[in-house]
């Protein structure tokens, strides 16, 4: 199974495009950040399952997080835990009977207030504690983080 995350602005009118690189590269599961769709749900892309979080309806389309899964694991979605407008999880059943929770987030830049910020890594934080230990946990996305141009030991960032 392959994994990747994009921040794609919006996914309006860039639908063709973004199923067409999971297609040519074998993704079967993207996490997709800042796509500024409205509420929460399910839709069907040709061979991709979009499962999205955004704003309420009546707010301005902004932020916005999703999963886009192959649908050959349509039926093995378990739940979709829609947190907020900058967290969503998808439980998968896997082959040998166990679950895996992949969390899609969308970190608050640097600039926005701090107490969105914090907000935001509470709830990351309950959404984390709240998966099942004996349960794989895979989290994807986007932290606006920034570490500058220093190496800092221990850091590690990889495309699985």
């Amino acid at each position: 199974m392959r994994f990747d995350t994009w921040n794609i602005k919006s996914l309006n009118g860039r639908e063709q495009e973004t199923l067409q690189e999971l297609k040519d590269h074998n993704i079967d599961i993207c996490a997709l950040q800042e796509t500024k769709k409205k509420g929460k749900g399910q839709i069907q892309y040709q061979d991709y399952i979009l499962v999205y979080s955004g704003v309420d309806g009546h707010e301005r389309a902004k932020e916005g997080v999703a999963l886009l899964v192959h649908k050959k694991h349509k039926l093995n979605i378990d739940q979709c835990q829609y947190t907020s407008s900058r967290i969503i999880v998808v439980t998968i059943h896997l082959e040998n009977q166990k679950k895996m929770n992949i969390i899609s987030v969308y970190a608050p830049e640097d600039n926005k207030p701090k107490k969105e910020r914090e907000l935001f890594y509470d709830q990351l934080q309950e959404t984390i504690e709240r998966q099942p230990a004996n349960e794989t946990m895979i989290v994807l996305g986007d932290f606006n983080a920034r570490i500058g141009s220093e190496i800092i030991p221990g850091a590690r960032f990889s495309n699985v």
